[in-house]
Formats: C-alpha cells, sequence, structure tokens
C-alpha cells in the first residue's frame, strides 16, 4: 500500500489501514488498548526513542494481538498468526522491561 504524505500503516500487526502520521493506531485498534498502556504512551510519546516508550508500544501491540486471537475461531490460521504475534510481542516487551529495571537500557 502506498502511503500519502502525512500517513502512515497502523502499528496494530496485520493491519497496514493508513492513518494520519500523528496516530500510532487506527481508531478500531486504538479501542483494543487497555487505559494504563494508553497513558504510558501519552507519557513517554514525546521522546520516542525512550526505552520506556518503546516498551509502552510492544506492550500495546501484544494487547492488540491477544484481542485480534478472540476473533477467530480456534485453530484457524489467522488465530495461529495472531497468537504467535502476541506471544512474540509480549516476550519482547517483557525483555525490554527486564532491562529497564535492571537500568542497562
Amino acid at each position: 500500500m502506498t502511503n500519502r504524505p502525512g500517513t502512515h500503516e497502523c502499528e496494530a500487526f496485520g493491519c497496514g489501514r493508513l492513518i494520519h502520521a500523528r496516530f500510532l493506531f487506527c481508531l478500531r485498534h486504538w479501542a483494543m488498548v487497555p487505559w494504563d498502556t494508553r497513558r504510558m504512551l501519552r507519557t513517554h510519546g514525546k521522546d520516542r526513542e525512550s526505552t520506556l516508550y518503546r516498551y509502552s508500544l510492544l506492550r500495546a501491540r501484544a494487547d492488540i494481538a491477544d484481542e485480534e486471537v478472540m476473533r477467530f475461531a480456534p485453530s484457524t490460521e489467522e488465530e495461529i498468526r495472531y497468537d504467535k504475534a502476541a506471544r512474540t510481542i509480549g516476550v519482547e516487551a517483557e525483555r525490554l522491561l527486564e532491562c529497564i529495571v535492571r537500568g542497562e537500557a
């Protein structure tokens, strides 16, 4: 999909919907992000290179993928794909959080 100026694709795994550049997710996926994660994204979003922002973004992507898994019938290819993505993104987020706690990030 070709991006128009001032747009990018939704950050949610598998979405690809074009949205305004100032947003991270399309409205549908933003609604799936828990309030505490939204708050972290807003708090740390000013410095998009910060470790806490990256953690918040990974956490939001994992939460969205978890929600998407619920949409599919068990053991369909899509359900398996989203489940794998949720677990992978979640593990990556937890590793980053461990680095933050140890002061390595």
